[in-house]
């Protein structure tokens, strides 16, 4: 097919293509679809682009996935992203990613996360990021901006909210006041004021 002959296809005959014709397509076929174009696959349909037609969408075809064709991506096609197709990403593409696919989300695509999509990252997606590349996520807190970077071998538990809280695997006495591991001062109670 030409360019003019798949940018012609209605988005009634993108869905019923076959596999076997979506598998035809080039990557400069896929880089010309439009969004309605896009919408209207079936999540199998996207599921066998491959990652050189994956990584050619531009930022405004990925924004427009639908949820179902986002938790129908392959990890592959995950690490394909770019760091301005991750940015791309809506908080609700972001919330439909499966925890094997955001395991895929590298050190170099996080710096594309905004807060708003850092945020809406499940505690479970969180845990399952390992640290043992660093990973870096650059985001606006309120008018001044921060990078937060998560470094380590242990896997990540922070959750990244309004607040970043690092959740200790010791989880300690409070009531005694011990937190059970070795520290300078002993934790203890704020006493009289």
């Amino acid at each position: 097919l030409s360019t003019a002959q798949v940018v012609a296809i209605s988005t009634a005959d993108m869905s019923v293509l076959s596999t076997a014709q979506i598998v035809s397509l080039t990557t400069q076929d896929i880089a010309v679809l439009s969004t309605d174009q896009l919408v209207a696959l079936s999540t199998v349909q996207v599921a066998v682009f491959t990652t050189g037609e994956f990584s050619a969408l531009s930022t405004s075809q990925v924004s427009n996935l639908t949820t179902a064709q986002i938790k129908a991506l392959h990890t592959d096609q995950i690490d394909a992203l770019t760091t301005d197709q991750v940015g791309a990403l809506t908080t609700a593409q972001v919330v439909a990613l499966t925890t094997a696919q955001a395991v895929q989300l590298t050190a170099s695509q996080t710096p594309g996360l905004t807060t708003s999509q850092a945020s809406s990252l499940e505690d479970a997606d969180l845990a399952s990021l390992t640290t043992g590349a660093p990973m870096r996520l650059t985001v606006a807190l309120g008018a001044a901006e921060g990078t937060i970077e998560l470094g380590g071998d242990d896997t990540l538990v922070a959750s990244v909210r309004a607040r970043i809280i690092d959740i200790q695997e010791e989880r300690g006495d409070p009531v005694r006041g011990d937190a059970g591991i070795a520290e300078e001062d002993p934790v203890g109670r704020a006493g009289l004021h």
